[in-house]
């Protein structure tokens, strides 16, 4: 009897939020595959976008921000893509993990904190290349095709969340971002990819995950806190509204200004203007569905604890106009 419980009020809840009985088992086989695919043709393109470039590339000495790429000829099709863009700065921070040349490599400390602000891309590239100056823009290349490939599976992923085609993930390939950001070997579409997947596992309730990827996330690209920040947000709506339906109430009649309806109430369904009043928070009502009724003592006690919290004018005022002979 207790498990029946449990499972209805499970699956209760489940109606309220969509989003916290969602499983990654949950996803069928053929959903499964079309978001690998997605991640190897988003590979595929950013390989092709890199290729194609670094093709068009011929040996040149080319100004730039940091020290050791200013006026210095260059035959690398990659580093001639690098250094078109900010990748000189991450191939300089993966050439020097420890910055011991920083003041020197950079303008000025200051730009060389700024672009320390965005670690993980260029000690990802040192661990890739050995600590082998030569490979790093290979690295840094292989980072931004690996990268291609998380941002439209996790997109795809979140797609397949939400009932909808996975497909549609492909649309942030012909985007200009994603298309320079790959090309000059950027690491925007691997912040994206780790946001998009850290979202994921937040939905799916592995929040250890889901935190270790944000985090990730934030020190590839620090604007994707925003992101973070908001998913934050949005859990906290979410608990609210799952906390306003379960409230058991006294009475049978909704508190005034509560904008919630008691779960343990005598009617099927809320008046009109509550309704209207939940509209706001959902997009379609459902009945909610309270096997068992909260006890007498547990109603008692909370009627206990809040009138605990609150003070002794709100009650007077409360009382005179809840008392039959007031006007």
């Amino acid at each position: 009897m207790v498990q029946a419980r449990s499972s209805v009020r499970r699956s209760g809840a489940r109606s309220w939020c969509r989003g916290s009985g969602y499983q990654w088992s949950d996803v069928s086989q053929r959903q499964r595959r079309s978001i690998v695919v997605l991640a190897a043709a988003g590979a595929i393109v950013a390989a092709l976008i890199i290729g194609e470039g670094a093709r068009r590339q011929v040996p040149m000495a080319v100004e730039s921000f940091t020290a050791p790429y200013y006026m210095r000829h260059l035959d690398d099709p990659l580093e001639l893509l690098l250094v078109r863009s900010d990748g000189q700065a991450y191939a300089n921070i993966a050439r020097d993990p420890l910055l011991r040349r920083a003041a020197s490599d950079f303008h000025s400390p200051e730009e060389a904190a700024y672009r320390a602000q965005r670690p993980l891309a260029a000690y990802a590239a040192w661990a890739m290349s050995f600590g082998q100056p030569h490979l790093v823009p290979s690295a840094l290349a292989l980072l931004a095709v690996a990268g291609a490939g998380l941002a439209v599976s996790g997109v795809g992923a979140l797609l397949v969340r939400r009932t909808s085609p996975p497909w549609y993930a492909l649309a942030i390939v012909p985007l200009p971002g994603f298309y320079f950001s790959t090309l000059f070997l950027l690491p925007e579409p691997l912040a994206l990819g780790l946001a998009s997947w850290g979202i994921y596992a937040w939905e799916r309730n592995r929040f250890l995950l889901a935190g270790v990827l944000m985090t990730l996330a934030a020190m590839t690209r620090e604007t994707m806190l925003i992101a973070f920040g908001v998913l934050l947000l949005v859990a906290l709506w979410q608990r609210r509204g799952r906390r306003c339906w379960r409230r058991p109430h006294r009475s049978s009649r909704s508190q005034p200004g509560s904008g919630c309806w008691p779960l343990g109430s005598e009617a099927s369904q809320p008046p009109e203007e509550a309704r209207g009043a939940w509209a706001g928070r959902s997009k379609d009502y459902v009945r909610p569905s309270h096997p068992d009724p909260p006890s007498p003592r547990a109603e008692t006690w909370s009627s206990r604890r809040r009138s605990s919290l609150s003070s002794w004018p709100r009650s007077y005022v409360v009382a005179m106009i809840s008392s039959p002979g007031s006007p």
